[in-house]
């Protein structure tokens, strides 16, 4: 089972679009998958279109119901264990979701985190093996990604010395825009032997949410789904 946390205490970079349709992509390959909504916002949840089933992650960090017993089944063949408004009054215990991780039987679990570096995104990068960045390619961005990396180093030496920075993906990507271009090279610099994806510009991704989907299943053959598919072959290969 790999763990992946996607990650960026900036929000509005398509954190949560890369869950949903990298998870899609995953599922789509044959793998077995589960979505954790870890933001109070519950856009993750809100993405899929899945009504509040009784029991959310916050029961489970609440200390009243184990992870499997807070997981749905998506009609697109995923797993989901959906957020709630309340999941920003818990305090979990840094090992918290690690342990309630052992035993579940996936190939993949994607961790959506809150756009911010509180204990929930902390128990979340301990539990993993991989951390992605999801990014808009703007110079705003790589100050955030440079304090995140900070974040990343701590983790890795006081609570996961197994955490790996896997990949970036460059959201709403346009190769004809010359500024896109230019953070893309100011990344690869900064990432070293960190893989890039990009993400092309695509309406697609922004109205699969009104269908409860992700774009694989909404329009299978735009650009967007071409491009998280393609995210979640790699990953499987990169295993």
């Amino acid at each position: 089972m790999t763990i992946i946390c996607f990650v960026n205490q900036k929000g509005g970079v398509g954190k949560t679009a890369s869950v949903v349709n990298t998870g899609a992509g995953l599922a789509k390959l044959n793998k077995r998958v589960l979505l954790i909504d870890l933001d109070p916002q519950e856009s993750l949840t809100y993405w899929l279109g899945i009504e509040k089933p009784k029991k959310t992650v916050y029961d489970f960090f609440d200390g009243t119901a184990s992870l499997s017993a807070c997981t749905v089944r998506h009609s697109s063949g995923l797993d989901v264990i959906t957020s709630d408004e309340m999941l920003a009054t818990v305090t979990p215990s840094v090992t918290q979701l690690k342990y309630g991780l052992m035993g579940h039987n996936y190939d993949f679990v994607l961790l959506d985190c809150s756009p911010t570096l509180g204990m929930l995104t902390l128990a979340a990068l301990t539990a993993a093996d991989w951390v992605i960045i999801p990014f808009c390619p703007d110079l705003l961005s790589i100050k955030g990604m440079s304090q995140l990396l900070g974040t990343i180093h701590t983790v890795q030496e006081e609570t996961n010395a197994k955490l790996v920075l896997k990949a970036v993906i460059a959201t709403r990507y346009n190769q004809r825009k010359r500024l896109h271009q230019e953070v893309l090279e100011q990344i690869r610099e900064f990432y070293k032997n960190v893989t890039i994806f990009t993400v092309r510009e695509n309406i697609a991704i922004s109205e699969s949410p009104v269908e409860g989907k992700s774009v694989l299943d909404y329009k299978p053959k735009s650009t967007g789904a071409i491009d998280y598919y393609e995210i979640a072959r790699e990953l499987i290969n990169g295993r």
